[in-house]
């Protein structure tokens, strides 16, 4: 289990959607285990800082409530966009609908 947890947050880093979807063929709840894992951060925060809008907007389409999860120092998605000025992952991040503003 922990072995796809990692190959999740290497797809983020590699923004490789081709390798998200092998990986949630291969478990369907592992969104799910990314809001519980034991990790820093959440692959969509990962994506998030790294600029990947594509991957970030296939997550949030999948995962939504991925966008309210804060990291160790207490920032969301959103604060990670905004704080690296990307227009293009805030806007993504600003369309979902259950967005809770911090």
């Amino acid at each position: 289990m922990e072995q796809l947890q990692t190959k999740l947050f290497e797809a983020a880093t590699l923004n490789s959607i081709t390798s998200l979807q092998q990986l949630l063929i291969d478990d369907q709840l592992i969104l799910e285990r990314a809001l519980v894992n034991c990790f820093n951060e959440t692959p969509l925060q990962v994506a998030t800082m790294l600029g990947h809008v594509d991957f970030v907007r296939k997550i949030i389409g999948l995962q939504p409530r991925l966008v309210n999860e804060l990291n160790s120092q207490l920032s969301s998605p959103l604060h990670m966009a905004a704080a690296k000025g990307n227009v293009a992952v805030v806007k993504a991040l600003l369309s979902v609908d259950n967005l809770t503003c911090w």
